[in-house]
């Protein structure tokens, strides 16, 4: 029987889920033991599975979430049938159509050339919507690497030209295209947008946010 701090965990995630219309059709399965949620049930895409997984690790209390629901397709997807998909899902977005996808077994491998952290996570997503996707796997490149030095100043100013991020008290740290940000922030949509503004910077490969919240900023 679950406890109270369970069972209020348990209605904030059905509430959080409710409030995106596209996943309402889907009959989720949702257990919580202490701070773990389990999910079961079945979704159309990947990107389904993502989302739902993304909504309740964003839900206070909860710290692990083990995803165990499982795709479906309406009849037998082949390899050239998901390649086809996720070709046409590339194709909507003019900036990904340099992307080439491969498909074996309903995995998706992605070649080419990514401009950004931002871009390559919106190549992927865009192919985790096509059906009978698996899993998507990139293997993009990072054309124009840069210094150290030369990386943490174009992160420091794209944070000081954004309008969301140049009053925030961000420390930035850089080595081998990975970033760490550290600093105070008053609420995770702050944190959010401080670790999108720092993906779409040309060079970034990894993104390690760090920024803690701090209520007395408000």
């Amino acid at each position: 029987m679950a406890n109270h701090q369970e069972e209020e965990t348990f209605q904030r995630i059905v509430a959080a889920l409710d409030r995106h219309p596209s996943l309402r059709d889907y009959d989720l399965h949702i257990q919580v033991k202490g701070d773990v949620v389990h999910l079961q049930g079945v979704v159309d895409v990947l990107a389904d599975k993502e989302l739902v997984e993304g909504i309740v690790k964003s839900v206070p209390e909860v710290g692990r979430v083990v995803n165990s629901l499982t795709i479906s397709t309406d009849g037998k997807l082949t390899d050239e049938d998901v390649l086809r998909e996720v070709e046409e899902e590339l194709a909507m977005d003019w900036e990904l159509r340099g992307i080439s996808p491969a498909v074996k077994g309903g995995v998706v491998y992605l070649h080419g050339q990514a401009k950004s952290l931002a871009h390559e996570r919106a190549a992927v997503a865009a192919a985790q919507r096509a059906r009978g996707v698996r899993e998507v796997v990139s293997r993009l490149t990072f054309p124009g690497s840069c210094d150290n030095a030369t990386l943490k100043n174009r992160i420091e100013r794209a944070l000081r030209t954004h309008p969301g991020t140049s009053h925030l008290p961000v420390r930035t740290a850089v080595r081998r295209g990975s970033v760490i940000l550290q600093g105070m922030v008053i609420d995770q949509q702050q944190k959010r947008l401080v670790e999108e503004v720092a993906q779409s910077t040309h060079g970034v490969r990894r993104v390690i946010n760090q920024l803690e919240l701090d209520l007395r900023m408000e």
